[in-house]
């Protein structure tokens, strides 16, 4: 096992299942601002439009965060999303997708602002049920292809492929905690992470599931704190609903 198995714990999965039943495609744009007595945050408002059966799905928004709790600094850090799919009408119901999204990252240690975006209540979806990544100094790429080969099994697979917004930051995980700092270590490339989930429903109430992650470490992580070049993650569990 190795240095980043105390976060593969628990969490969602970053592929989705398709939907077995009907279909509505719909367009998503996001705008709007909200207000706190603490801070400035611009959060997504969402717009619906619909759009013609398989013409797909966008997804996009920006949200920026900028909270001052004194006088001598504050966070002007950025979470710009995008995601696209698109269903077809044939055998397994294939669906093709693009996830892609930019946390930015802290450029100037000395300065008293801070550039990173933390993510608060982060749920764990951002990089595969290992949650390695958290949406930090982050640029993810992520193309996704989803099968329902039966009404109740489906496939998910996908490949996502990272980078840091700036090398003078490090990774960071799910809650925000940095796992791999800069150590002056140049290059943006961080890894990739082929991706596949098998979910089989047995019933309305209980279905099973198994993940498995394999990993790419970039020649950041092994020259910053000699990672092995490879990992992998296997996940089975069970889901009742009641």
């Amino acid at each position: 096992m190795t240095r980043r198995t105390a976060n593969s714990a628990s969490g969602a999965p970053t592929l989705r299942g398709p939907d077995l039943g009907t279909h509505q495609s719909t367009l998503t744009t996001s705008a709007g601002t909200s207000t706190t007595q603490a801070s400035r945050k611009a959060s997504r408002t969402n717009f619906v439009t619909r759009l013609e059966p398989g013409s797909g799905e966008l997804d996009g928004g920006r949200t920026t965060s900028r909270a001052c709790t004194n006088s001598a600094g504050s966070v002007p850090a950025t979470f710009t999303p995008g995601e696209a799919s698109r269903g077809f009408s044939v055998w397994s119901s294939p669906r093709v997708g693009i996830n892609f999204d930019v946390a930015s990252g802290d450029r100037n240690r000395s300065s008293p602002n801070l550039g990173t975006f933390n993510a608060f209540f982060q749920s764990g979806t951002y990089s595969g049920r290992a949650q390695l990544l958290g949406p930090s100094n982050s640029i993810r790429l992520e193309p996704t292809l989803t099968l329902a080969p039966r009404p109740n099994v489906s496939v998910s697979t996908g490949w996502g492929f990272y980078w840091r917004e700036s090398v003078q930051d490090g990774l960071y995980g799910i809650p925000g905690n940095l796992i791999v700092p800069s150590n002056g270590v140049p290059g943006h490339y961080e890894g990739s992470r082929p991706i596949v989930e098998v979910a089989w429903r047995l019933n309305p109430h209980l279905s099973m599931h198994l993940n498995y992650t394999f990993v790419f470490n970039g020649r950041f992580e092994e020259r910053s704190i000699h990672a092995t070049t490879t990992e992998s993650y296997i996940c089975p569990w069970i889901t009742y609903r009641f």
